[in-house]
C-alpha cells in the first residue's frame, strides 16, 4: 500500500497521463485515520507515474508546481528504491 496526501493524489490526477486504473483507484479511495489516502500499485503502474511525474515535472511552466512534483517524484522513487520491486 502507498499512502498519499490529499495533494499527492490531486498532483497525480492532474498529471498530463496517469494510467486509468491508478487514476480511478485514487479517486474512490477514502482518506484513513491519518488523513492519508492508501491505494495498492502494481511495480509497472509506480514506475509509469514516477516516469509521468517526472515528465511533467520538468515541463512544468510554475517553479511550484514543479517541486511539487519534483518532491513526489523522491517519495515514490524512495518506495520503489525501500521495497526493491
Amino acid at each position: 500500500m502507498i499512502e498519499f496526501t490529499e495533494r499527492e493524489r490531486a498532483l497525480i490526477l492532474n498529471l498530463t497521463m496517469v494510467d486509468p486504473a491508478v487514476s480511478d483507484r485514487l479517486q474512490k479511495a477514502q482518506l484513513n485515520e491519518s488523513k492519508k489516502i492508501s491505494i495498492l500499485m502494481r511495480i509497472d503502474e509506480l514506475e509509469d507515474t514516477l516516469e509521468n511525474v517526472a515528465a511533467d515535472a520538468n515541463h512544468s511552466k510554475s517553479k511550484k508546481l514543479g517541486r511539487e512534483l519534483d518532491r513526489l517524484y523522491e517519495k515514490l522513487q524512495s518506495i520503489m528504491d525501500a521495497n526493491a520491486f
